[in-house]
C-alpha cells in the first residue's frame, strides 16, 4: 500500500546521508570535504512532507496520539464550585 511505503520512505531518507557531505577539488589538486547543506534540507523536508501526508490520510496510524483521560485513563473528573454573596436589603450599605 502507498502509504506504508511512504512511511519506509521517511526511514530510507533519513538513515541516508551519502550526499550530506561533498568532496570539492581545488584548483592547485587540494581536495576538501565539505557540508552539503542543500541536500540535508532537502532531505528534511522530503521527509517532513511524507510525515505530513501521513497524518492527513491516516492520523489513527500515523498522527499525534492525543489522548484526553484521567488518571489509569479513566475519565476526566470535572469540579465547578459557584460563590454567592447574599446582601441583606434591609442593611445599610453605606
Amino acid at each position: 500500500m502507498l502509504l506504508e511505503h511512504w512511511s519506509d520512505e521517511v526511514v530510507d531518507i533519513s538513515d541516508n546521508g551519502a550526499n550530506d557531505w561533498m568532496e570539492i577539488e581545488h584548483e592547485n589538486g587540494r581536495t576538501e570535504l565539505r557540508y552539503n547543506g542543500d541536500h540535508v534540507a532537502r532531505s528534511r523536508l522530503r521527509v517532513d512532507t511524507r510525515k505530513w501526508l501521513l497524518s492527513k490520510l491516516k492520523p489513527g496510524t500515523y498522527g499525534d496520539k492525543v489522548q484526553h483521560s484521567g488518571p489509569d485513563g479513566g475519565a476526566i473528573a470535572m469540579a465547578h464550585s459557584i460563590e454567592f454573596n447574599v446582601i441583606d436589603p434591609n442593611q445599610d450599605q453605606g
